[in-house]
């Protein structure tokens, strides 16, 4: 009795987007995905950076109690070049869609 050709493979999903420019800039912007609070500044005024180099951590929620781990993400960027302006500082509260900085 001849055997069942073995079931295809499905195609391998396609990577996850990295976490970085999600809704509308300009060229060059690095923009917050969603609110939070900025925990790290990665780069500084005159950097050199690649794409999906890291540029700022987001903690997603400013309200956490002490010993639990507030939901964070690196945001990257989008585009090489030089960093030409940070538009925020450590500590800095953002809503979504907020320019974190400008590289050109």
């Amino acid at each position: 009795k001849p055997s069942a050709p073995a079931p295809a493979k499905p195609e391998p999903l396609p990577p996850k987007p990295a976490w970085h420019g999600l809704g509308a800039t300009g060229e060059g912007e690095v923009v917050a995905p969603l609110a939070g609070v900025v925990t790290t500044l990665h780069v500084k005024v005159g950097d050199a950076v690649k794409v999906n180099d890291p540029v700022a951590t987001i903690a997603a929620s400013a309200v956490w109690s002490p010993g639990s781990r507030p939901l964070t993400g690196t945001v990257r960027a989008q585009h090489a070049g030089t960093v030409r302006e940070l538009a925020v500082s450590a500590g800095d509260a953002v809503g979504a869609g907020r320019v974190l900085a400008r590289i050109g």
